[in-house]
């Protein structure tokens, strides 16, 4: 049965949609909701090549975020509830970088593919790479530049569930399969835009 949220009508428009916000997230928390989660992620052909749309909850609050094809090789302008593009993703032979838009564009992150792991790294020159690997059809790891153990990405036949180091469950998910993409949730560094971002095109390369 879903919850019901209470608001009371005193107060101007912004007033009451900021008491409604703190209320959401009030209700979330009680609930046990995580304040992170993805509702939907798809594709679709567009003018240029293949379009990304995603739903998310970021803090209680729903977000549009649209990727939209820029040329048929896979390049991609996104942009959150509509707004100006606030990061592009360009595609390469060996995988793609999540860079900001603009002629002066600066490398956020770079995703080199392998057969049974994925390369991430903050910088253009792939200096201290962290490392999704694949171990099994079940398992996956997430591992730092010297190799160190980060976390884990798990199916348990029925949710890939991504833990960090401590072995908290950072995020959890029901698929069909092991989704090793899944493992950029435990990236603190990435913004969850980023991570967003990153898991689009990581799965539009069947990732």
């Amino acid at each position: 049965m879903p919850l019901l949220i209470a608001v009371s009508a005193c107060g101007g428009k912004d007033d009451i949609e900021g008491r409604y916000k703190k209320a959401v997230a009030d209700q979330r928390a009680k609930s046990g909701g995580a304040p992170d989660q993805l509702v939907s992620i798809g594709m679709s052909v567009g003018q240029s090549g293949k379009d990304v749309g995603i739903v998310y909850y970021a803090g209680g609050e729903r977000h549009d975020l649209t990727g939209t094809a820029t040329t048929t090789d896979g390049d991609r302008d996104y942009q959150v509830d509509g707004g100006g593009v606030s990061l592009r993703a360009r595609s390469y032979p060996y995988g793609f970088k999540i860079v900001t838009p603009g002629s002066n564009r600066v490398t956020r992150w770079k995703v080199r593919l392998y057969p049974d792991k994925i390369k991430i790294a903050d910088n253009d020159d792939d200096r201290d790479p962290l490392r999704i690997r694949t171990e099994s059809p079940l398992r996956a790891t997430l591992a730092g530049p010297t190799e160190e153990p980060l976390g884990e990405i798990d199916f348990d036949g029925k949710n890939t569930v991504a833990k960090d180091k401590a072995g908290t469950v950072r995020y959890s998910r029901q698929t069909g399969k092991l989704e090793p993409s899944y493992g950029v949730f435990l990236i603190d560094k990435m913004t969850i835009e980023e991570k967003y971002i990153a898991i689009a095109e990581l799965m539009a390369r069947n990732r």
